[in-house]
């Protein structure tokens, strides 16, 4: 869960307000560095709407395909 938090931590001193987790694990097994993230998100008064949790192989190219998809065109 430290890896998760410090990562959710670093982004909102940047002010960050919507936030995508990749994940290459399952997401139904919800890793502690998910776990970590949304927890340090949700006590900084992040909303659910603005936490995507997205799954992708390892594959740069893969993940770079699923981010874009994820965000607005």
């Amino acid at each position: 869960t430290a890896v998760g938090k410090a990562a959710a931590e670093a982004f909102l001193k940047r002010g960050c307000k919507k936030f995508i987790y990749l994940t290459h694990s399952n997401i139904k097994d919800f890793c502690g560095n998910c776990a970590g993230w949304k927890e340090t998100l949700k006590s900084a008064g992040i909303q659910e709407k603005d936490m995507i949790i997205a799954n992708a192989t390892i594959d740069l190219e893969d993940s770079y395909k699923t981010i874009k998809n994820i965000l607005p065109p």
